[in-house]
């Protein structure tokens, strides 16, 4: 480091006509000069100014101060600002002192004021391997910095000045590395690393300045590339109000105008100590424009060949430039630990037996060097991946989770873990193994090995990726983080050659960027499963890009795929039904089938159940059946998978017999698949009790979801959201039972742990509040009940558009609330709406029309139109046919039971006498409300009293009606009043 800058020194020579008697032209001209903008705005141009007057005037020139500091002399400039060597009396020190350079535009003091808190907050932070910073404030319209004054040089002339051994760099660089660890443990960002910004003590002792100084600029400069042509070691670009870096040590996110971070240090440390080691830097351009593509493809330039710098520090390097932050190392910690777990002298064991057999007369000595490097090798990713999956960053996960403040967070963590766990240590073993077998066995050949090892190495990232999601306290991420963990791939998907031979296809730099681009699908599919939606919704939009350049169908089709997966998750369903359909035809085109049957089976979700196409939902299904025979891996997951979508759309269908077969198909294939204690068997399991209690089968429901709560519970804890099913499904079975003060808390469960999920948005969360409604309804609490609807309403529409089953059935469920309210004008608006979309959208025979249509003719006899509720209820009985299931005779006996009143009241006493008998003997008795089956027995009563000639057992009738009457309690106290009148007058008869 410079510590003296030489100054222009005055010559008397050359100013012999400058004497006193001259002085009224001088005073003169350096009063203009005093009076120039830029020496009032720039500390160097006072002094300078002092100078000139003191030797010109032969007056003492004045002290300059930066606050209570003495300004001594000026030690250098740089792009953010002048530093000088100054004097701190008060401690008889000298310091080096930083006045950053003026602040611009509108959000200047803004800038200012946080560069003052970043610089006190680094004032607080001692590390030998950090410049200590004493003081900052403001000095004028300028902030200034007091720190450490170093004498030596930067980490870059320290490498440079001479030749140094690759050790020797990498021991400077470690230092830098822990100062810049330090600081990211404080909490603080550097933002632009760079060899100019570590200096290198006399004493050997590396320190890292310029912390966090670079956000605190406001100069109006893009990252596009405009602002500036060629790229040096100083150049600097910011973006509006921020700093991004130095672009020849920039992060591919930074470029992308994302805030830098500790993987952006990472990313630029591991540019400069490649630059270091190998005398380039490991991208190639020398404008922005080609910098930005070159670090954004993930091409890095071969070291020169003669190099004796190691091929492991290479790896190590590879992976801190990684175009992803979530490839990178997770931290700068496990980065220096990889930099400093030097394999050979593991390998060196290996050499050394080869050389003792050698020596034996054994002839082997090539042979077991060879043999020995490659076993020294198979430790590298035990290192990897435990620096992945480590207990610092456990606990680091741990504590995100319980900052989440989500009540259930701890325990849901402490369920994660051990599958965490156990995914590393299978990982690790099976790594270990596929390693051995190229290295000590020579099972497989070295082609294979390469491909399983890329293939290990993405499913490393990918854990790396989920790992860092989880690391951030956020609800949404917490709340699906478990079903995250239990959907990372098994490693047995590395053990499939010909299927990892794929990517043979590419060679030379596509090959380098086809494995980018694999990887960032990866991130794209294990973010989406975190929850994590607005990073997977950018790396999606990464990966399409790199798919185009890269100009591969097959990673296209791939990139739709993920791409549809994050708009399904974000309820954009026909956006998610575009991207599959070009995903299904594209890939099946050039035979990617798994990326055709996953389109496939995904359609049907989209496309059938939430868009409630059935039609073409089917139709999806069977094209992904028909790939099921093309499927090399995996055939019983794909197809498990299958049925668990198609169950699903038969079930909104509206046949449940099908949907029955099928949940119970997927969890038999599931079961084989993954295991019988998978949280997906759980989940079908619960989908399948929802069947059971639409279908009334009351037992086989709490049974079916007693074994799948059990299994979900086991996995995820008590309360994790991926229950709601569980609860939901329990509320309704409480409902048919007529409990609805016990089934009341079950619904709230549901819609609590649903909410907490998805948030209060969702197109999904509305079947829960739908349930919660009717279960208000039947407390009485109409009120609410009407609340919940109408969010239902509101929410379906805005997400599924007007023509949608689902927002039928709360437009149904609204006119009902609606019609019990005594509201008949809005009842019969959102009815009449409900019942167009139901015939537009669902198959004739569905019996939702029916039910909507039984909800009209019950309008129209609130409103006294009792010949057109007539017609109505005569309707929705020949709707429903003949169909011998439990439902569809429950509603026809409601049908029947609709047509005994409006006959009744037209005066028809006979043929309302033969409709009630209908309806008695229908199911509508015994699963129908207590209420409405004494609605029934009223009903008929009142139409065999009103009989030319009553018959004998008249009084029979009564006393049947008033007994089921007055079981049906208070909501039935009117009719039971009225039929103890008719007995009594059929008494004194």
């Amino acid at each position: 480091m410079r510590t003296h800058v030489p100054t222009e020194r005055y010559d008397p020579r050359s100013d012999a006509a400058a004497r006193p008697d001259a002085e009224g032209p001088l005073q003169q001209r350096l009063e203009r000069l005093g009076d120039a903008a830029h020496q009032q705005t720039s500390l160097d141009g006072g002094r300078m100014h002092r100078a000139v007057r003191s030797r010109l005037l032969d007056e003492s020139p004045p002290e300059v101060r930066i606050d209570r500091y003495l300004v001594l002399e000026k030690l250098g400039a740089g792009g953010m600002g002048v530093v000088y060597v100054a004097l701190d009396a008060e401690l008889e020190r000298r310091i080096a002192i930083k006045l950053v350079r003026g602040f611009d535009g509108p959000r200047g003091r803004e800038a200012q004021q946080r560069l003052v808190r970043e610089a006190r907050a680094m004032a607080r932070l001692a590390h030998p391997n950090v410049v200590a910073v004493f003081d900052a404030g403001v000095h004028g319209d300028r902030v200034f910095i007091a720190m450490e004054l170093v004498a030596g040089c930067t980490l870059r002339e320290h490498v440079t000045t001479r030749t140094r051994s690759w050790s020797e760099v990498l021991a400077a660089y470690l230092q830098a590395g822990e100062g810049l660890a330090a600081v990211h443990a404080a909490g603080l960002v550097h933002r632009d690393f760079k060899p100019d910004n570590a200096l290198v003590g006399d004493d050997g002792r590396v320190r890292v300045l310029d912390f966090g100084l670079a956000q605190a600029r406001d100069t109006p400069v893009t990252a596009s590339g405009g602002a500036f042509d060629d790229v040096d070691d100083t150049t600097q670009i910011t973006a509006t109000g921020k700093l991004v870096g130095t672009p020849a040590y920039m992060a591919p996110e930074q470029y992308a105008g994302l805030p830098a971070d500790v993987g952006s240090d990472q990313f630029a440390f591991c540019v400069s100590l490649w630059e270091a080691l190998y005398g380039q830097r490991p991208f190639d351009g020398r404008d922005a424009a080609t910098l930005r593509r070159v670090i954004g493809s993930g091409r890095v330039t071969a070291p020169p060949a003669s190099t004796a710098v190691p091929t492991w520090l290479n790896t190590v390097l590879r992976r801190g430039l990684a175009v992803e932050p979530s490839a990178r190392w997770p931290s700068m910690t496990a980065l220096l630990s990889a930099l400093r777990d030097d394999p050979r002298p593991r390998r060196r064991r290996w050499r050394v037996l080869a050389a003792v057999l050698a020596i034996a007369g054994v002839g082997v000595g090539a042979w077991a060097l060879e043999r020995g490097r490659r076993l020294g090798a198979c430790e590298d990713g035990d290192a990897d991946i435990a620096a992945r999956w480590s207990p610092a960053v456990a606990q680091r996960v741990g504590e995100a989770f319980a900052a989440s403040r989500l009540v259930h967070a701890p325990a849901a963590y402490e369920h994660m873990r051990p599958h965490l766990d156990a995914w590393v240590d299978t990982w690790r073993v099976a790594r270990r193994a596929s390693c051995e077998a190229y290295a000590r066995d020579g099972v497989i050949d070295g082609s294979d090995w390469s491909r399983r090892a890329a293939c290990f190495d993405r499913q490393a990232r990918r854990l790396g990726t989920l790992i860092e999601a989880l690391a951030v306290p956020d609800r949404s991420i917490v709340e699906r983080a478990p079903r995250a963990v239990f959907e990372l791939p098994g490693p047995d998907e590395c053990s499939d050659d010909a299927r990892l031979a794929a990517l043979d296809r590419f060679d030379g730099r596509d090959a380098a960027a086809a494995d980018a681009l694999a990887q960032r699908l990866a991130d794209v599919q294990v973010l989406t499963s975190a929850g994590d939606l607005a990073r997977a919704r950018d790396a999606s939009a990464h990966a399409m890009a790199d798919a185009v350049a890269l100009d591969d169908s097959a990673l296209l089709a791939e990139a739709r795929l993920r791409e549809a997966l994050v708009l399904y998750a974000e309820a954009d369903y026909p956006g998610a039904a575009r991207e599959l359909e070009q995903a299904y035809f594209g890939a099946l085109a050039v035979g990617a089938i798994d990326v055709a049957l996953g389109s496939a089976t995904e359609s049907i979700a989209v496309v059938g159940s939430r868009m409630a196409r059935f039609d073409e939902g089917l139709e999806w299904s069977r094209h992904a059946r028909g790939l099921l025979d093309r499927q090399e891996h995996a055939r019983e997951w794909f197809e498990g998978r299958i049925e668990d979508r198609l169950g699903t759309l038969e079930f909104q269908r509206g046949d449940l017999d099908a949907a029955v077969q099928t949940y119970q198909r997927g969890i038999a294939l599931f079961s084989s698949a993954v295991g019988e204690q998978h949280p997906l068997v759980g989940e079908l399991w619960l989908s399948l009790g929802s069947v059971y209690v639409t279908a009334k089968r009351l037992e086989l429901a709490e049974d079916a979801v007693d074994r799948g709560e059990r299994i979900l519970v086991r996995a995820y804890g008590a309360d994790a959201p991926a229950l709601f099913v569980a609860a939901g499904a329990r509320c309704g079975i409480a409902f048919e039972h007529g409990e609805y003060t016990e089934g009341l808390p079950h619904c709230e469960r549901a819609v609590t742990l649903r909410e907490a999920a998805v948030g209060p948005d969702h197109a999904s969360l509305t079947s829960s509040l739908l349930r919660l409604a009717a279960g208000r309804m039947a407390a009485g609490e109409a009120a609410g009940a009407r609340e919940s609807t109408a969010r239902v309403v509101e929410l379906r529409r805005a997400k599924l558009g007007p023509q949608h089953p689902e927002l039928a059935t709360a437009l149904s469920n609204l006119g009902v609330i609606d019609y019990l309210l005594d509201d008949n004008d809005a009842a019969e608006a959102h009815l009449a709406e409900a019942l167009a979309i139901r015939r537009a959208v669902l198959p004739s025979g569905h019996p939702d029309i029916a039910v909507t249509v039984l909800n009209l003719a019950d309008v129209a006899g609130a409103r006294g139109q009792h010949a057109r509720a007539l017609a109505l209820f005569e309707e929705a009985a020949a709707l429903l046919g003949d169909a011998a299931d439990d439902v569809s005779d429950n509603h026809r006996g409601r049908a029947q039971a609709g047509i005994g009143g409006a006959q009744r009241r037209l005066g028809h006493a006979a043929a309302a006498v033969e409709a009630y008998d209908a309806a008695l003997r229908s199911r509508f008795v015994e699963l129908g409300d207590p209420a409405a089956r004494c609605e029934v027995r009223h009903g008929r009563v009142a139409a065999l009293r009103a009989l030319e000639h009553p018959p004998a057992h008249l009084r029979a009738a009564l006393a049947e009606a008033l007994t089921v009457c007055r079981d049906a309690g208070e909501r039935a106290a009117e009719l039971v009043a009225e039929l103890e009148s008719w007995q009594s007058q059929e008494i004194d008869r």
